[in-house]
């Protein structure tokens, strides 16, 4: 029998079988019952190793919350996360904008301030989150274009849960190369998203006056001061509107002034007036005439719906 040594992979090589941590978080309401669950891989090889510091993943999660479950996500200088929803609908608001957020949708939460999340209608919301770290990170997403564009309806949902689904695997059983094996995944990511942003195809004061608009709904907003804001000339930006959103300016505002509405009623008893001023409307009347020619029915009807649990009263969009 040979005396030869058992050949061992250099340590780099020998198989990881899942992320340092795994971390499981409830967030009670009443006893035994729970409005969000998290559960959270955590990747801190690469801190350990020295790696360096160009692009890693740190984190992948699976989170469920319950209708009104709502978190605020303290400032990180240096990670990126990317929500994806799965089930259900989020409001997501950043930087004083707020956007709402349904299945297929990702938002990209860049480094630079916090985020309030809060799950949205009935039942229960399911979102799969993504956080990647690292200077390379900030280069990429910022040539993606994704700090400016944070919102992302997917327009290949398989392609995105694919890479979703290689994060999970890796972190849950391993690579004789993890770290880099989940790189090549984070790069794919920002890449996916990079190109769905590029196929929209929006120029930077467009996407510049949607997040302005979404940020002040409440307050008067006029052509004049949007454009003054975005250092455009009113005719240039209307045509903007019209060529990507195929909208005015005006029915833009109006739009998301009714869509926050809708989301106000659903998720909290503010009176009608409350809601009315909170989405810009100074007289209640002309608030719920707009409500019922968008959505066919009065908001107090649609509130009576929303807690009968009524399918059929479901305003028509």
């Amino acid at each position: 029998m040979s005396d030869a040594l058992e050949w061992r992979p250099p340590e780099h090589m020998r198989p990881k079988t899942h992320f340092h941590d795994r971390v499981t978080r409830y967030h009670e309401f009443s006893p035994n019952k729970y409005k969000i669950e998290e559960h959270f891989w955590i990747n801190r090889q690469s801190e350990d190793q020295g790696a360096p510091n160009d692009l890693y993943c740190f984190a992948y999660g699976e989170c469920s919350w319950q209708r009104d479950a709502e978190a605020v996500f303290k400032e990180d200088p240096h990670s990126w996360a990317f929500e994806y929803v799965t089930e259900g609908s989020f409001v997501a608001e950043s930087e004083g904008t707020k956007r709402e957020l349904s299945a297929g949708m990702l938002y990209v939460h860049a480094p630079g301030g916090p985020m309030r999340l809060q799950a949205n209608g009935g039942g229960i919301c399911k979102k799969r989150v993504i956080i990647l770290s690292g200077s390379m990170v900030d280069y990429l997403c910022n040539l993606s274009n994704l700090r400016i564009s944070p919102y992302i309806e997917t327009d290949d949902p398989q392609r995105v849960n694919k890479i979703f689904d290689q994060v999970k695997e890796l972190a849950s059983c391993g690579s004789c190369y993890l770290t880099e094996d989940l790189s090549i995944c984070g790069y794919s990511l920002i890449a996916e998203l990079g190109r769905t942003v590029k196929a929209l195809k929006y120029p930077r004061m467009l996407t510049h006056a949607v997040q302005f608009i979404d940020s002040k709904l409440h307050e008067n907003l006029t052509l004049a001061r949007i454009s003054e804001e975005c250092h455009v000339s009113a005719n240039t930006l209307s045509r903007l509107f019209r060529k990507h959103l195929n909208v005015s300016p005006i029915s833009h505002i109006i739009s998301r002034r009714l869509e926050r509405a809708r989301h106000l009623i659903a998720v909290n008893d503010l009176c009608f007036k409350e809601i009315a001023n909170e989405c810009g409307y100074t007289r209640e009347s002309f608030f719920s005439r707009a409500f019922k020619q968008k959505y066919g029915m009065a908001p107090n009807a649609y509130r009576r719906a929303i807690l009968a649990g009524n399918a059929s009263g479901s305003p028509r969009t």
